[in-house]
Formats: structure tokens, C-alpha cells, sequence
């Protein structure tokens, strides 16, 4: 039963800013000739949120949403979230943004190197007093290797995943939208 009521208010949270999106999206185009829209929609900010996902499990549903999956955009362009921040203004969040990004990068790849120095060690023949092949270092080289998935799978959450939430993003994406329609209008 309670499970019933968190989807209903889930659903009708997301209803509201749906609806509340589109009106205020529609209200901020109000007075603009063709030419103006047009730039507008060109160099504006958005955040779509990406990640939901809504399942079942027994006898009711159940909605899960990543507040730090989403994608900017200025106008029709995708953006990184590092040049969204700068072109809002906002250089110190930049900085964590492009950092975070940095930190998986480097877990990734340094995953990768572990695991591909653990293969090659694990390769490396050598041969017994008795002139048969054997692998001295297998051992040593499956330990690195698999030591090195370690940073791998934590490279995942830095790679897939946003540095910022989303209720943090949308607020700044508004503001940068308003002060444009302004510039807007004062340039026409």
C-alpha cells in the first residue's frame, strides 16, 4: 500500500515539473519576433535528465531515478559538463567537474594498465632444469591483473555519472536562460 502512494506522489512530482517546465519555457518566449526565438533557442541552456528507470517487484511498482545522470545542451549541441559550468560562470565547479571527469579517466586507464602488465607477466616463459616450459611469473602476474579490474569498476561510477545533481544544474541553467532572454531583447 505505501509503495502504491510513493508511485502516485513519484508520478505526480513528475507531472508538476513537467507541466511547470513547459509553461515557463512558453511564458519566456512571450514578445519575440521569429529572428529572436530563433537565437534564443540556439544558445539557450537545458538539462534532460537521463537514468530514470521504473519497474515492479511483488504487487507494486517501483520508480528509481539517478539525480546525477544527465546531459546539457546549448541550443541543439550537446555539452560537457565542465563547459556548461564555464559557460554559466561558474569556473571553481569547472574545476571539480573536469576533475572528477580526470579522476575516472585515470582509474580506468590505470585499471587497464595493471591488467594488461598482469597478462604480459603472466606470459612471460621460462624454462625448468629440465628444458620444459614453465611460467615463473603466472602467479605474480594474475595478481596485478586482476588487482587492476579493481579501478576499473570504480572508474564506472566516475565515467557514467555527473559530478553535479541535476537540482543543482536546472536552477543554473534557469538563471542563464533568463539573463539571455534580457541580452536578447536588448540587442533587438
Amino acid at each position: 500500500m505505501k509503495i502504491n502512494k510513493l508511485v502516485r506522489f513519484t508520478r505526480l512530482v513528475m507531472l508538476i515539473i513537467l507541466v511547470f517546465g513547459i509553461v515557463n519555457s512558453s511564458f519566456a518566449q512571450v514578445g519575440l519576433s521569429e529572428e529572436q526565438k530563433k537565437k534564443y533557442e540556439k544558445n539557450k541552456l537545458s538539462v534532460e535528465v537521463t537514468g530514470m528507470a521504473m519497474g515492479s517487484y511483488s504487487a507494486g511498482m517501483v520508480s528509481a531515478t539517478s539525480w546525477r545522470k544527465w546531459h546539457a545542451y546549448k541550443g541543439f549541441t550537446p555539452i560537457s559538463e565542465e563547459e556548461f559550468f564555464r559557460k554559466t560562470g561558474y569556473e571553481e565547479e569547472a574545476r571539480q567537474a573536469a576533475s572528477f571527469r580526470k579522476k575516472g579517466n585515470m582509474l580506468f586507464w590505470g585499471g587497464l594498465t595493471a591488467c594488461t602488465l598482469g597478462v604480459i607477466l603472466a606470459l612471460i616463459p621460462g624454462e625448468d632444469e629440465d628444458g620444459y616450459t614453465e611460467y615463473p611469473l603466472l602467479g605474480y602476474g594474475a595478481i596485478i591483473g586482476v588487482a587492476g579490474l579493481v579501478p576499473m569498476v570504480m572508474s564506472i561510477g566516475y565515467r557514467t555519472t555527473n559530478w553535479a545533481p541535476y537540482s543543482s544544474v536546472e536552477g543554473i541553467a534557469d538563471d542563464y536562460n533568463k539573463q539571455l532572454l534580457v541580452q536578447i531583447k536588448k540587442e533587438f
